[in-house]
């Protein structure tokens, strides 16, 4: 690294990704022996799907503090951890609109008010990943920019094939469901080619922990909106797809600890 920066190596504990396993396999369970409840009542389940992120962006922002004299990382940490903290935002008005506003039998808001705080977050993501990946790594060979447009392309190509069979009205809530999951192939394809990147630097281990993070939650946005936002009846409080949200937001977070403890 270029950083005049201490660098202190730490080790991945592997006792706590099991028990963030753990976790995410026990809320699971928890959901689907409790679906009824689940779905009809503000939960557990919902205090960490709310919380999850908010612990993700106050761990960046500690990362940020105490690096801030960086040339990249306070600044691109800082970016992060606001995008999360954007992210905690939407999830606290989403579940006050479907709890409390428009409390179950009524369909799921989307869009909502929560929308423009998630629209908003990723250019803080991408700023975090982009100048992170550019710092370190100048220039993008053919290669990857070919891969990283098929991902992208597949991702978009498939979401409008499966969407537009459905002959779904061509309204804000079908481009911006469209604009989620452009942006979330993007995001995949970034953090995938973080990860080649920082494989072999003092930092391999915790950024492809964070990377995993990424992938993780593309997944699950892209499930969301690929399949359940057009058939909005498969979807409730207790589907797993809120778990495996959690599960990528635990990753990031238990990676920003190690970025604090190996910087």
């Amino acid at each position: 690294m270029s950083e005049s920066i201490p660098i202190k190596i730490t080790r991945i504990d592997y006792r706590v990704i099991a028990l963030i396993f753990g976790i995410f396999v026990g809320m699971l369970i928890y959901d689907y022996k409790y679906e009824d409840y689940v779905n009809n009542n503000f939960t557990l389940a919902d205090v960490v799907i709310i919380l999850a992120p908010l612990a993700g962006g106050i761990m960046s922002v500690f990362v940020a503090r105490r690096y801030w004299s960086s040339a990249i990382l306070g600044k691109t940490y800082l970016a992060l951890g606001i995008g999360l903290l954007f992210y905690f935002i939407a999830n606290v008005l989403y579940e006050y609109i479907s709890d409390f506003v428009a409390p179950p039998p009524a369909a799921a808001p989307f869009p909502s008010i929560a929308d423009a705080f998630w629209v908003a977050m990723y250019p803080f993501l991408y700023y975090h990943l982009v100048v992170n990946i550019t710092h370190f790594k100048k220039t993008l060979n053919r290669r990857h920019v070919i891969w990283m447009a098929v991902i992208i392309g597949v991702t978009t190509g498939t979401f409008l094939y499966t969407s537009l069979s459905q002959k779904p009205p061509l309204d804000f809530a079908y481009f911006l469901g469209l604009y989620y999951v452009v942006v979330d192939a993007g995001l995949l394809a970034l953090a995938i080619l973080g990860a080649m990147v920082f494989r072999s630097s003092i930092l391999g281990k915790v950024w492809l922990l964070l990377v995993i993070g990424f992938l993780i939650y593309s997944f699950a946005d892209y499930w969301y909106y690929d399949y359940l936002t057009l058939f909005p009846d498969q979807y409730s409080d207790s589907h797993p797809v809120n778990m495996v949200w959690v599960l990528a937001f635990m990753i990031m977070t238990y990676a920003l600890y190690k970025h604090k403890k190996t910087l």
